[in-house]
């Protein structure tokens, strides 16, 4: 996900619908309030409804739900029809910027290209907004899906979450609602990675307001941390979610104490503190700095816990060292590259290492290949794969290091690699044990 967020909640700012909390302040804070912000992109073949409570509720008892846990859902959504705090109106193109079929590439779910063509194309846009205590959110979240849901089914649209920025075909966003007791952080705030300067990265997640929390920020890092501070992002994002349901905190907390396993598994389900001690991950609050585009002024940036001597990137050494083991580390070389007498004792043992990970190993370890990738005019570039699959080949698995110079590649996606680009490899034990690592 790097490409850069274009400006669209700029919308909700125009119109007003922002808590009174999401404002620029210099100390970390929960919102005062919960925002429900979604829209119904209505393409030249649709059928717009009537903007009002009325036309609503019809479209809520003709829809057609999924299953039927939506079905339960659907009745607590009929109080909402009455409630002044529920806004329905409809914007065109020139006041609700449509996303671009490049956006939906990225951020389109359940989409064919068909589809990303005709909501591209959307003609109207049906705004569908609530704003209410952050006690009632866990149980009126699940409505107000409902309500869009419907409208969405009712007008042939596509569901856009307007403060998290993601479209959805009705049939996607029907897959699942919100559940409290067992939810995927993923479906309702998104964590964008972008460049920010020169080589250096921005992260931040978008969505935060449905759950009255602040958007989450790590910025100005290097290029090859890119995935480490997403899913961090994603973890701290899920702790302060958690929390802020949960109603537990009289303040906003200072630090965050994550499970690495949390870290390295992001986005996922809410977890436990971990005890303290060595084996967390400790992460400072400190209020963070808006930039074009983000959804709220309620930003909270990331950053070394106190008493931590060293700038980011020894900080991003660190934190790689305890959620994975070793760090992150992209090696940029001429064309010789690594010499061939390293090389080839790390070759020697690969077969070993393919045996070991294809018989069965114990839960919780760990397999890693390091490939080389040759930039045309430029060298040879080093990265590191996390192995998912094993054959005579190659090696499948999910890229850890975000190229500085292969740009067809990005940290976090699928990726098979041929048996002769690998020159190294690494185990992780389940207690943490590294073996290999031979070329470094």
């Amino acid at each position: 996900m790097t490409r850069r967020l274009l400006p669209w909640i700029l919308v909700a700012l125009a119109a007003g619908v922002l808590c009174q909390s999401c404002r620029r302040g210099g100390t970390p804070r929960f919102n005062e309030e919960a925002l429900f912000y979604s829209a119904v992109l209505i393409p030249a073949d649709g059928r717009a409804i009537p903007a009002d409570a009325a036309a609503l509720g019809q479209a809520l008892s003709g829809a057609a739900w999924p299953d039927p846990a939506w079905s339960k859902v659907a009745q607590a959504a009929q109080p909402l029809l009455a409630s002044r705090e529920l806004k329905v109106q409809m914007a065109s193109p020139k006041d609700f910027p449509i996303p671009e079929v490049q956006y939906l590439t990225g951020f389109g779910y359940g989409m064919t290209e068909e589809d990303m063509v005709r909501c591209a194309a959307s003609t109207r846009v049906y705004q569908i907004i609530l704003t209410l205590p952050p006690a009632e959110a866990v149980r009126t979240y699940p409505a107000f899906q409902a309500l869009t849901l419907a409208a969405a089914q009712a007008m042939k649209g596509f569901v856009f979450d307007v403060s998290a920025k993601m479209a959805f075909t009705p049939a996607e966003y029907g897959r699942t609602h919100f559940n409290p007791s067992d939810w995927d952080l993923s479906r309702h705030v998104l964590v964008q990675r972008y460049p920010y300067q020169p080589g250096r990265f921005r992260v931040v997640t978008l969505g935060m307001a449905k759950f009255a929390c602040p958007e989450v920020e790590v910025r100005d890092f290097p290029a090859k941390d890119g995935l480490l501070f997403q899913h961090l992002a994603a973890a701290a994002a899920t702790r302060l979610v958690s929390l802020r349901l949960r109603g537990e905190p009289g303040a906003f907390p200072e630090a965050l104490s994550l499970d690495p396993a949390a870290i390295k598994n992001a986005p996922g389900r809410p977890g436990k503190e971990p005890a303290s001690g060595a084996a967390a991950v400790q992460v400072r609050l400190e209020a963070g700095e808006t930039a074009e585009g983000d959804p709220q002024d309620n930003i909270v940036r990331l950053a070394p816990p106190e008493g931590f001597s060293g700038g980011l990137p020894e900080w991003s050494s660190a934190l790689s060292e305890k959620v994975l083991g070793f760090g992150l580390q992209v090696d940029y070389m001429a064309a010789g590259g690594i010499p061939a007498a390293k090389i080839q004792a790390a070759r020697a043992g690969l077969p070993g290492v393919r045996e070991r990970f294809l018989a069965p190993h114990p839960a919780g370890e760990e397999y890693y290949v390091k490939f080389a990738c040759t930039v045309e005019g430029a060298g040879v570039e080093y990265l590191w794969l996390k192995v998912a699959g094993w054959d005579g080949d190659g090696v499948a698995g999910t890229l850890l290091t975000e190229p500085a110079l292969a740009k067809q590649f990005t940290a976090g996606q699928p990726l098979r690699v041929a048996g002769p680009e690998v020159v190294d490899w690494m185990i992780r034990g389940a207690g943490g044990k590294i073996e290999g690592r031979l070329t470094e």
